[in-house]
């Protein structure tokens, strides 16, 4: 997911506090809203202000749904609060990796549709293997996949 697939993505979700939501989506609006705030700062600080206030209910979804898609109720984000160990405690969840396979929120978004995935890549006569874990096509006899990391 590109910045602006993923600052699409959490606008288009304006308000939706359920499903679950990839790092890229939130680190890439994450970024974004930092590097938009510090320019609006600079430039024009009441415009700051407005700005903040249209971008609180977004950011509020997309970590209860980052939240989501590590396996974890979004009421973790009131965990925040908690003088010193609360940011660091949802900073560790917001930058670990999925909870694989479907959970209680939703199906997992980064292996949607591959959940009947050939076992050998199409059009490799059966000679090149499909990653199981993302599908991306593994050279023969490789042991791990290139692109996700999974072993085979």
């Amino acid at each position: 997911m590109n910045p602006a697939q993923a600052t699409s993505s959490v606008f288009s979700q304006y308000f939706v506090f359920e499903g679950r939501a990839r790092r890229s989506e939130y680190w890439w609006f994450i970024l974004l809203n930092v590097i938009a705030g510090f320019l609006f700062l600079a430039i024009f600080p009441p415009l700051y202000f407005i700005y903040a206030l249209g971008t609180i209910i977004p950011s509020l979804a997309v970590m209860v749904r980052r939240l989501h898609d590590t396996g974890r109720s979004g009421w973790w984000f009131f965990f925040g609060f908690v003088p010193f160990l609360g940011p660091i405690v949802l900073l560790i969840f917001m930058v670990m990796d999925s909870e694989f396979g479907q959970n209680q929120y939703s199906p997992d978004p980064k292996r949607a549709g591959l959940e009947n995935a050939p076992e050998t890549a199409p059009g490799s006569g059966g000679g090149q293997r499909a990653c199981a874990s993302c599908g991306h096509v593994m050279g023969q006899g490789a042991n791990f996949c290139r692109s996700c990391g999974a072993t085979a």
